[in-house]
């Protein structure tokens, strides 16, 4: 879909997002009452003091070993006094009152750190800024007849395509809380994803976590505070946080606020689809959807899982960079650190100019928190396409209960689905293709070589006949195609184009933003300029069986030579 959809709500002052912004004060009041109660009933007077005592030294530690720019000034001198306070309770004949005020005192901080903000005015601002970015991202410099040097509206709705059930998401906004699941990649994701879901599909704005680290810039933390976000301290481990965190999230979702939700909790850094869902915030739909029917509300919480295609991830290098550190710790060594002056800026903006790209988002079928598939009436169907009443999962005895272990098994199963679902839905590019099969020859070739060294051999070694890709593409294209005839996967557009014309789209597009290419044609063979880019979007392609394929047809190569 390249045409735009008319918006389901024009009025942003009637979204609902903006609706829980101007009760801010009323939300962390229910949120301090909500997370308290957690941590006091049923509770003793010994158990509340230790979940503060280590609360409180937990946070000195994190002040004192990782501290940030974006922390409040007082930030030591605060968890210091507090740590006064708890002492001088502890024996007290009030202690109980005095920490359960102590223990509110916490949750306040967090909350107002946590809760964002919805600003129409400069959400309106937003979408002509982002419209104009997007424009310059996705299109070249101006084109042959037009005289805009920065692309047009129509041009950059032709480069961000919607496909999958579109028309099912829409109808289901109406009928009760949206939740996108997408795969993430990028610190763009978020803001592209707001921006192609408003302007394209019409769906009003989704309210999204963003790291606290990212309002260490004051003009991000300016724009992200007042566009729906809500803050995430990922350095912040301790049990009273995380209950915070996740009671903003279950509350906002239970009035009825779109949410968009990192099923991997965040960016790949491998390049690869994820392979594991956490289950922190991805429960409080769960919860939020039992807390609803325990109020006798008709409210369902709908999960939409989503795939995003890039041709490139403009922090792809860094990214997989720190995979490998990771996961080699002392056996990679990282590439000296290109440059970042004024010359590499202007390199930068020349390719900006000259280049284009394009990105694909997939709808998947819709599903209710249980993971059953749902019509656009929102009516749950289980396997054998029967109606399903969502109350009978919260039910023991024939009674409405809380049963926190059974909710995590039904986050499980949800969580199963949706990477089911990725791996069904995610529409394969001809970037991907020619990036795997190139990766796929070039580690063969050089097997006995570990993963570490292999990535560090110069651009010499790495080349790729060209007659012999051109025959390896063809078999991938194949074998790919029937696998979409099974249901398994999605090809692009550019797997019906001959092999010669999807190879030069595939490289056109590759990495496009990128000093050093993935790959490239040399005279009459191709080569990788950069291997480790080539191996992080290579990455995309994990888990398709394609090198088994690949494998199968180098041995009949070998076999007739």
């Amino acid at each position: 879909m390249t045409e735009n959809y008319p918006h389901i709500e024009p009025n942003i002052e009637k979204w609902p997002i903006n609706k829980l912004s101007r009760t801010r004060e009323i939300l962390v009041k229910e949120m301090i009452a909500y997370t308290q109660k957690k941590f006091t009933d049923g509770k003793s007077v010994e158990e509340l003091r230790a979940v503060l005592a280590m609360t409180i030294y937990q946070e000195r530690i994190r002040v004192k070993t990782n501290p940030w720019k974006v922390d409040p000034p007082n930030e030591s001198q605060y968890w210091k006094k507090l740590e006064s306070e708890l002492k001088a309770n502890t024996g007290d004949t009030n202690e109980e009152e005095l920490n359960r005020d102590l223990l509110k005192k916490i949750i306040n901080r967090y909350s107002e750190e946590i809760v964002g903000s919805f600003q129409p005015n400069t959400f309106r601002f937003a979408r002509k800024l982002l419209s104009f970015f997007f424009r310059r991202i996705y299109n070249k410099g101006r084109s042959p007849g037009s005289w805009r040097p920065w692309g047009t509206k129509k041009q950059v709705a032709e480069k961000i395509k919607f496909y999958g059930h579109i028309e099912e998401v829409r109808a289901l906004f109406e009928k009760g809380t949206v939740v996108i699941v997408p795969n993430h990649f990028s610190n763009l994701d978020s803001i592209l994803m707001g921006f192609a879901i408003d302007t394209k599909v019409g769906i009003p704005a989704f309210s999204y976590g963003a790291g606290l680290n990212l309002f260490d810039y004051e003009l991000v933390a300016y724009y992200i505070n007042r566009l729906g976000a809500y803050k995430i301290d990922r350095r912040k481990k301790n049990p009273l946080y995380l209950s915070t965190l996740k009671t903003f999230s279950t509350l906002s979702i239970q009035k009825g606020v779109n949410t968009l939700f990192y099923p991997g909790g965040t960016r790949s850094r491998s390049g690869e689809f994820e392979k594991y869902i956490k289950l922190g915030l991805f429960g409080t739909m769960m919860e939020a959807q039992r807390n609803l029917c325990q109020a006798g509300s008709p409210h369902k919480i709908f999960v939409v899982p989503m795939t995003v295609g890039y041709h490139f991830v403009l922090e792809a290098k860094s990214l997989v960079e720190q995979h490998l550190s990771k996961e080699g710790k002392e056996r990679f060594i990282r590439d000296k650190p290109g440059g970042s002056g004024p010359r590499a800026m202007l390199g930068f903006l020349r390719r900006l100019w000259r280049k284009d790209s394009e990105v694909l988002f997939n709808f998947g079928e819709p599903m209710d928190v249980f993971g059953n598939k749902v019509n656009t009436e929102g009516v749950s169907f289980d396997a054998r396409n029967k109606p399903l009443n969502i109350l009978d999962y919260f039910k023991a005895g024939g009674e409405l209960t809380t049963d926190e272990q059974r909710e995590f098994q039904y986050t499980n199963v949800l969580g199963g689905k949706i990477l089911e679902s990725f791996s069904k839905e995610n529409i394969i590019l001809e970037s991907h293709m020619v990036a795997f099969v190139a990766f796929q020859y070039l580690r063969r070739q050089n097997s006995k070589l570990d993963i570490y060294n292999f990535l560090r051999l110069p651009a010499k070694d790495l080349l790729i006949p060209g007659d012999q890709f051109k025959q390896m593409i063809a078999a991938a294209i194949e074998y790919v195609k029937t696998q979409e005839r099974a249901g398994a996967l999605i090809c692009s557009e550019s797997f019906n184009l001959p092999v010669d014309e999807f190879i030069d789209r595939g490289l056109h597009f590759l990495g496009s933003y990128h000093k050093l290419l993935p790959l490239l044609r040399h005279k009459t063979a191709f080569q990788s300029r950069d291997l480790k880019l080539l191996y992080y979007y290579h990455n995309h392609l994990v888990g398709y069986q394609i090198e088994s394929v690949l494998a199968t047809q180098a041995q009949a190569e070998l076999q007739s030579a």
